[in-house]
């Protein structure tokens, strides 16, 4: 009933990767991030195992992959797909930058302080997703999606400050500010009635 911005996949009927993909980087066979996993952008699991080709005005299309399992698409499979709007009123901001390796504040458009913040490096097939939420014992915590560890402490992440109403901090960790490497970062905010 709408056009998402965010989608969020994962084949139920067998243990396949989860897949998302966001209107920032595009639909396409060489744009799907496994949050379980440190794969880059472009790696072959996207074509080989189903992706989300386009996004519509009332939902998205899949293609099934040259191997006939997986991601996104497959013939008797079940899946659910999770789907956000990227706007203040829902809550979702999506934002794209090059990292430079320096302390630095980056901003976005929630309007307001987001609760959680996910970072993952496209370029990177080692780099974790690096996570931040309200519920960690300060800002110089983190969490990756794809461990199961407990939360981490390192000012390098987000430079020990948590996001304001305008921007997000980060460090000069790799992991969310690599020189010269491309990131996405995701940003949630609570709003009443909406999300918690």
């Amino acid at each position: 009933g709408f056009s998402p911005d965010f989608l969020w996949i994962k084949n139920r009927t067998d243990a396949y990767n989860h897949i998302i993909y966001d209107t920032v980087r595009g639909a396409g066979s060489s744009k799907g991030l496994s949050s379980n996993t440190t794969k880059e952008e472009n790696n072959t699991d996207n074509t080989n195992y189903g992706y989300v080709s386009a996004f519509t005005s009332d939902g998205f299309s899949v293609e099934t992959g040259s191997i006939d399992f997986g991601l996104a698409n497959t013939n008797t499979k079940n899946y659910v797909a999770w789907a956000w709007d990227e706007a203040p009123i829902a809550g979702m901001d999506i934002v794209s930058y090059t990292g430079n390796g320096t302390n630095r504040t980056i901003a976005h458009n929630l309007g307001v302080a987001p609760k959680m913040l996910i970072v993952k490096d496209r370029d990177s097939g080692i780099s974790d997703w690096n996570t931040w939420h309200s519920g960690l014992t300060s800002a110089s915590y983190y969490i990756n999606l794809n461990s199961t560890a407990a939360q981490n402490s390192a000012a390098s992440v987000w430079n020990s400050t948590a996001p304001t109403s305008s921007n997000f901090s980060l460090g000069t960790n790799v992991g969310v500010n690599n020189s010269g490497n491309s990131f996405i970062a995701y940003l949630f905010a609570e709003v009443e009635g909406f999300s918690k």
